[in-house]
């Protein structure tokens, strides 16, 4: 990586960091999309449950409880699935659900499952992508996607909201991440590490009271 590029992911750290901004986590959601041969899209998202208030319709904005995101399956399904669209060749594609759960790693997540029944002769299959736009200008929606046996990789931001894979194509479409992608994606992964820090700091400083 040049070093031009490196100054400057490590000065938007700084930056980020510093006491000023230090409050801000912009939202992070991770999606894992594959597109069978069948027409089949298969989709995974996950949502840290720091951000869930709003979908469950908690009494403030708190972090949702493994219980919570377990007992409110179908309200994260009805909000999600509001704001995420399936299209094949300009067509909306029949949503199948396929599952929720938790994930507990450095935080904890829900994660949705579902299914895009889209027509195997379709050319071009989309996907529209809009989540917490509307309160987070700053969100940063991670897309993977497979297909063919190869990956690509898409950012959704509030400028770019919809994702094309051409299935007439042998490439499924490798964005190389801009360098502000890449600083949006250190710092998104940097609020999620210290997002769980403080978590875990706070939980025992409750033990030791």
């Amino acid at each position: 990586m040049p070093r031009s590029v490196l100054l400057l992911l490590s000065a938007c750290a700084v930056v980020f960091l510093s006491p000023r901004v230090f409050g801000h986590f912009a939202t992070m959601t991770q999606s894992r999309a594959t597109i069978e041969p069948s027409g089949e899209v298969a989709y995974t998202l996950q949502i840290p449950a720091s951000d869930l208030a709003e979908a469950l319709a908690l009494p403030s904005h708190r972090a949702a409880t493994v219980g919570e995101i377990r007992a409110g399956e179908d309200l994260l399904f009805a909000y999600f699935l509001a704001r995420i669209h399936i299209e094949a060749d300009g067509t909306p594609c029949p949503i199948e659900r396929r599952g929720a759960g938790n994930v507990e790693d450095t935080e904890i997540r829900a994660e949705l499952r579902f299914v895009g029944r889209c027509p195997a002769e379709a050319r071009a299959v989309d996907i529209v992508y809009d989540v917490f736009f509307d309160h987070d200008p700053q969100h940063i929606g991670i897309l993977e996607l497979t297909r063919a046996g190869k990956t690509a990789h898409f950012e959704f931001t509030r400028t770019a909201r919809r994702y094309r894979a051409d299935r007439t194509a042998a490439d499924p479409g490798q964005r190389p991440l801009a360098v502000a992608g890449i600083v949006g994606l250190l710092l998104a992964a940097t609020a999620v590490t210290t997002k769980g820090w403080l978590r875990r700091r706070r939980r025992g400083a409750n033990d030791e009271s």
